[in-house]
């Protein structure tokens, strides 16, 4: 892994002048190390060089399987799912069907996700180096849902999910990731990484976990009083303010 930093956009109104890190992988390099280190796999191809791999530093946040257990809104949505019996699998990326999983893959990113995740993103990130694995969710042998997963034998990361949003009624979202945990602590795994933790709409990770702590830009940090503040006065920038940097890699 090697770190490098690129330019941010500045604010002058507070006289900061930021510079973002980065890490540039490559296939066989230490998982282990770049998630501890509080990074996380960057996903827009249009800004990335062609023969890079490149993870970014962020407050991500990631559940510590020696102190998760259900809570009482897992367990509520847990009843509400087995109402349909539904079927769970973890598989290799190859077994899965890619026509039948990109059909509900890209409607559901059509209608949750929008334009921020066009084709040619989704292609990205199913092809990413590091993405191994697939948990499948189905109902009488019709899937409803997947999770693309990178993992190791001590952690998994749940990177995106998709699934039919006609369950949305049964907290289809929140029983996905608990499953996603749940399996994780069967497999004897030590993190379960959920991505970023930015914005109120963020803090359902939070509150709905048990084990959680995130990465403060220096260390693992467990107060989640302090991350809540945190995330209630996010100011987040939306894609069009970074236009300007083009080329924020060309450093590399």
């Amino acid at each position: 892994m090697k770190i490098f930093l690129s330019e941010a956009p500045a604010d002058y109104s507070t006289y900061t002048f930021p510079y973002a890190l980065y890490a540039s992988m490559k296939a066989g390099d230490d998982l282990n190390e770049v998630y501890s280190r509080g990074f996380l796999p960057y996903s827009v191809p249009e800004y990335i060089p062609s023969d890079k791999i490149l993870f970014y530093l962020a407050r991500s946040i990631r559940i510590d399987l020696n102190a998760f257990t259900l809570s009482a809104e897992n367990r509520r949505v847990r009843r509400k799912m087995q109402e349909l019996n539904p079927v769970v699998k973890i598989k290799e990326k190859d077994e899965v069907p890619l026509e039948r999983m990109w059909k509900l893959v890209k409607n559901y990113s059509k209608e949750r996700i929008g334009d921020a995740m066009p084709g040619s993103r989704l292609e990205y990130i199913y092809h990413f180096p590091f993405l191994n694995k697939i948990g499948v969710f189905s109902i009488e042998d019709k899937d409803i849902g997947y999770v693309w997963l990178i993992e190791n034998d001590n952690l998994r990361h749940y990177w995106f999910a998709f699934f039919e949003t006609n369950y949305f009624s049964y907290g289809i979202g929140k029983w996905m990731m608990e499953q996603m945990i749940s399996h994780a602590v069967d497999e004897n795994k030590k993190y379960v990484y959920l991505g970023t933790c930015y914005g109120e709409k963020a803090l359902y990770k939070v509150r709905d976990f048990k084990g959680v702590e995130f990465f403060d830009g220096n260390q693992w940090n467990k107060d989640l009083a302090y991350l809540k503040e945190k995330c209630k006065t996010d100011r987040l920038r939306q894609k069009d303010d970074l236009k300007s940097f083009p080329d924020r890699f060309s450093v590399f």
